[in-house]
């Protein structure tokens, strides 16, 4: 949990400019999430944009030269886009959700590239809320903005 306070910047969804292609799952994240943050739909939406970033960031790390990071990237996060396919509760996506980000996190240490940190933002700030860290109540002030 220490990786991501560190990683989450105070200035969440304002900061988010996202392409358009990545805007229907932003729209998704911002209906389906605030106050809902434990329902099977928010959890869906976070683990489909999860996997999405998971799936770029290997793709990027491939570019890179650093093809043996994938698996462990796809292992590691594996769990965290389980809920784009099926029903799990609320407090192991959260826990998935927190191993996935602290090894983005890591990965992204160790090789100097980064996921896509609106993604990742949004990863952060689900688990946050999750969570129910106090800062959720700005997350979702901004959310429904």
């Amino acid at each position: 949990m220490r990786n991501l306070i560190l990683i989450f910047s105070a200035v969440f969804i304002s900061s988010l400019q996202p392409a358009a292609a990545e805007q229907s799952w932003l729209d998704a994240y911002k209906t389906q999430c605030p106050a809902q943050w434990d329902q099977q739909q928010c959890l869906s939406v976070v683990s489909s944009i999860t996997k999405l970033m998971v799936q770029d960031y290997a793709d990027t790390l491939n570019k890179s030269g650093h093809k043996a990071a994938i698996d462990p990237l796809t292992q590691e996060c594996a769990a965290a886009t389980a809920a784009a396919e099926g029903e799990y509760p609320a407090e192991a996506m959260r826990s998935a959700f927190t191993v996935c980000a602290n090894y983005l996190a890591t990965m992204a240490e160790k090789t100097q590239l980064t996921p896509n940190q609106d993604a990742y933002q949004i990863l952060v700030g689900s688990i946050l809320c999750l969570s129910g860290d106090p800062r959720c109540a700005a997350i979702e002030a901004q959310l429904v903005q």
